[in-house]
């Protein structure tokens, strides 16, 4: 006689597992952003925690709190704080906080996110060492969406005949758009346009390396030209180098007014006026 099989209904000897309290816990795989991959040209983006209860399913609602930590230029820590007021997961929920990608002139870089749940301390737990990433925040490289100037290089020394104006995008994968050129020999660019050594012009493509030609034969010896280089927006965000044509040689020059504005002095003043060295 063989027994395949049976079922106890009700056994006095099998004792369901309960719990007491809840358990609301998360780590660094229960966050995730949308979208995946954050550039500078998304004007929000969202963060996305799931909560998960390990234990006793109540009704009742708690705060959850998200900290984000940017860095300025020097590289000094900013923080911005955030709370939602949410229903106590019975088992498990999605909290999503929408975010502005810059905010205060910062954001692009690394962020750094501190999320915690029942961060008031409201409900009582069978453990809190599990309500947040103290230790271990989730990291977020927000990518600059910009171009910045390449070639000639800063003080350059070029000899080209034609020196072709290179610039690149600081986000590899930008979409198609348009970015303005322009070079003049002053870094006030107020010569008159078009004639001559002041040239503008505009290269539409997708990210990666633009290059621009200034129209005509610009180039003159010995005389420093600079350029600026944007997107084509609104916004006056150019970025600014310079670089001297000097026919049959290359190498690195600074020698003219604008150029040592860029530089730091000690016992020494550049007279704007007169535009020479005062001791």
């Amino acid at each position: 006689m063989a027994c395949y099989e049976f079922t106890l209904h009700g056994d006095p000897a099998l004792r369901l597992n309960q719990y007491e309290r809840p358990d609301y816990a998360i780590d660094n795989t229960s966050v995730y952003f949308t979208p995946s991959t954050v550039t500078q040209s998304n004007n929000t983006f969202q963060v996305n925690i799931i909560c998960t209860n390990l234990g006793k399913a109540i009704k009742d609602s708690m705060n959850v709190s998200l900290k984000r930590v940017v860095y300025d230029v020097n590289n000094n820590p900013i923080t911005f704080n955030y709370v939602q007021r949410i229903k106590a997961p019975y088992y498990k929920d999605t909290i999503t906080f929408t975010l502005p990608t810059v905010l205060s002139n910062v954001g692009t870089g690394q962020n750094l996110f501190y999320p915690y749940v029942d961060a008031s301390f409201e409900i009582a737990e069978m453990a809190e060492n599990n309500n947040g990433l103290n230790l271990n925040p989730k990291p977020l490289f927000i990518q600059q969406d910009d171009v910045l100037p390449i070639y000639p290089y800063e003080y350059a020394i070029d000899s080209s005949a034609a020196v072709v104006l290179k610039a690149s995008t600081t986000n590899p994968f930008a979409t198609l758009r348009a970015y303005d050129f322009e070079i003049d020999t002053t870094q006030l660019f107020n010569s008159p346009l078009g004639v001559g050594l002041h040239q503008k012009g505009k290269v539409t493509q997708i990210g990666g390396v633009l290059h621009w030609s200034p129209p005509g034969e610009i180039y003159k010896d010995s005389l420093v030209y600079y350029w600026r280089v944007k997107i084509d927006t609104s916004a006056n965000n150019w970025h600014y180098t310079s670089f001297e044509h000097i026919k049959g040689q290359y190498g690195w020059n600074q020698s003219h007014f604008f150029q040592f504005r860029q530089d730091n002095f000690q016992t020494l003043i550049l007279d704007s006026l007169s535009r020479s060295f005062r001791f």
